[in-house]
């Protein structure tokens, strides 16, 4: 991780506006880094952290060239480091001495040419120039602030409170969105000013300007039409697959995984066992489970695959929510926008304890290659392919025959929305307390509903899993798992969200992605010989019921939403309607020991925000401890 300041005239020193050792403690609040490494110019101050196992250890921090005198700030992994050292005509070197080198060879156009997980930042101190870059899909985070007279970048968002000069404030129209559960965005932060660098996107620095980002990744979307099933996609998958998860293996540490005992985690889990050949104390699979047939999945999985330590948790309740947000505040810099970030801190902490510097996740399979197919039926309908339409129907020849009707004589037109997800939203929406003028101003509804389309937009499969890859919640989850993640000192890992993976499944063609007894089939038929058939043809997501309360957590929330209420922060007064507030307080009281999940589930959601806005206002985080 890093954070640098470079200056943009020559008016100010870039240590007006930072003191190394505060940014190295935002960018490492929990867990002290192995190494750490300052670099002060006459433009520019950098710093530099490294957690155990993660990186190059011999590599400088930062990387700076005794040449040209620059600077390459490099958090990540590169994943084509043989095919770069051929083109670069380099023996050995880490992942930032390759970017070095790319960046002297191809400029701004390096980008292009790496493939992993990374953001960095390649600077020239003596012409004042710079080359911010993150990775396609958004893994790692990066932000920036431009004052006018400094560029500051970093890794982190809690680096920005730190700051002596031009403290970006919170910003009022992030936090009501916050409340609205629609804050989530490839750009915005919760500081007015601060700005994330979108996943496949670049920033230039030159002449004490800054450009506007510019994309510089793309996926393809041209795949062939078929119309019979092709074993051979299925081997092409399966091997880009194991690429995905061998290019991620640490060789030389205790490995962590999820495993939630759905199809997408336990294919990596199973996968790691098969790879490791006899996982045996090499490899830990951390789960919840709280729905009537988890444990069984997980379990059944690992010892299917052989995986000896698995860490079950059944209540992930926090005994104080106050310390747990507290923490996340001092990661994240601003409130949690995807719960699964401090959600997880029970699997970090015993990755951590257990000397595991690497946890892989499933995350990223649904949106893509383990999405369901179900546009398949669109793809033959408009092309003209009513036959093939009707063996893909799912049913007995009579139900078949009256979808491929309704079928044919409807064109399955698009709807608006997405029907229960448009129910969750709508949920959601009747327990706002924002001020009428807010939720106007900020066209909230229709930002809300807008999050309820889902599916309903798309016709073919790759669109709908283009669209999703370019939802916003996509990078937000991967930004505060990370971040959460490496405040212990863990890196995680997402093989699913690989690009070449990605890729490979969208140069496949449709007929092999469903069927009409399943969808998620590509998948399914590439994982079954590791898996087993008992997860690999699962048909359902569903685990069953949830086991255990969660009315308990929805008392708790309600406490602290009282307190909140009842000191009600200042920047908070203009956004809140205080008699909505109290009567939203007053309904999630009265539910009591409802059992009706979802009411639970919407009290929460709509109440939780305000206890997280409360805590960063009033404990200072959102000032650097001088709230």
């Amino acid at each position: 991780m890093f954070a640098a300041i470079l200056t943009l005239d020559d008016s100010a020193a870039p240590e007006q506006w930072g003191d190394p050792e505060r940014l190295l403690a935002a960018l490492a609040p929990l867990t002290p880094p192995e190494r750490t490494g300052i670099h002060r110019g006459e433009r520019l101050l950098a710093v530099q952290l490294r957690h155990r196992g993660h990186g190059d250890p011999d590599e400088p921090l930062p990387l700076v060239c005794p040449r040209s005198g620059r600077v390459i700030l490099f958090w990540g992994r590169l994943d084509n480091r043989g095919e770069l050292r051929a083109q670069l005509g380099m023996e050995e070197g880490g992942d930032a001495a390759l970017v070095l080198a790319g960046y002297e060879r191809w400029g701004r156009s390096l980008p292009e040419h790496l493939v992993g997980d990374f953001a960095f930042m390649a600077v020239d101190p003596r012409e004042g120039s710079a080359l911010l870059v993150r990775d396609p899909l958004g893994i790692k985070p990066l932000y920036y602030l431009n004052t006018g007279k400094a560029l500051i970048v970093a890794s982190s968002a809690a680096v920005f409170p730190t700051l002596g000069r031009d403290r970006p404030e919170p910003d009022p129209d992030w936090m009501a969105r916050f409340l609205a559960c629609t804050s989530k965005s490839h750009t915005t932060t919760g500081f007015s000013g601060v700005l994330k660098l979108p996943g496949s996107h670049l920033l230039g620095v030159a002449n004490g300007a800054t450009s506007e980002p510019r994309r510089y990744f793309e996926f393809r979307n041209d795949p062939p039409f078929a119309l019979r099933h092709d074993e051979r996609w299925v081997e092409a998958y399966r091997e880009r697959l194991e690429e995905a998860i061998t290019c991620r293996l640490d060789p030389d540490h205790p490995i962590g995984t999820e495993h939630s005992g759905g199809l997408d985690s336990s294919s990596i889990a199973a996968y790691l066992a098969h790879l490791l050949g006899n996982p045996g104390d090499r490899l830990h699979a951390f789960g919840y489970a709280f729905s009537e047939e988890e444990p069984d999945c997980i379990l059944g999985t690992s010892l299917y695959a052989g995986i000896r330590h698995n860490h079950v948790i059944t209540n992930r309740m926090f005994e104080d929510k106050n310390e747990r947000i507290d923490e996340a505040l001092r990661v994240l810099g601003y409130p949690e926008e995807h719960g699964n970030g401090s959600g997880h801190i029970l699997f970090y902490r015993e990755c951590q304890l257990r000397g595991i510097p690497t946890l892989h996740s499933g995350f990223g399979g649904d949106e893509v290659v383990t999405q369901s197919g179900h546009h398949l039926r669109h793809e033959m309908l408009d092309r003209g392919h009513y036959g093939p339409l009707f063996g893909i129907l799912p049913g007995n020849p009579i139900t078949r025959s009256l979808r491929w009707g309704k079928a044919v004589a409807t064109r399955l037109p698009n709807s608006d929305h997405f029907g229960p997800i448009l129910a969750v939203q709508e949920r959601a929406q009747a327990g706002w307390f924002l001020r009428g003028e807010m939720v106007e101003r900020l066209d909230l509804v229709a930002d809300h509903l807008q999050r309820a389309r889902y599916a309903a937009p798309y016709r073919r499969i790759n669109e709908f899993a283009l669209g999703r890859l370019g939802e916003a919640f996509v990078p937000t989850r991967l930004e505060n798992c990370t971040s959460m993640a490496a405040a212990y000192g863990v890196d995680y890992r997402w093989p699913l969200l690989d690009v070449r993976l990605i890729q490979q499944y969208l140069d496949t063609p449709a007929i092999e992605k469903a069927d009409r007894r399943m969808g998620r089939l590509l998948h399914r038929r590439a994982v079954a010989p590791v898996l087993g058939p008992k997860v690999a043809w699962k048909p359902e997501k569903s685990m069953g019921n949830l086991v255990g309360e969660v009315q308990g957590n929805l008392a708790k929330v309600v406490a602290q939403v009282r307190v909140a209420e009842a000191r009600l922060h200042p920047a908070l007064e203009p956004l809140i309607d205080r008699t909505l507030l109290r009567a939203r307080i007053e309904a999630a009281e009265a539910l009591g020991d409802s059992r009706v999940l979802e009411q639970v589930h919407a009290q929460l959601r709509t109440l939780l925000p305000l206890v997280w806005l409360d805590r960063w206002l009033h404990e200072g985080a959102a000032t650097g401890g001088q709230g």
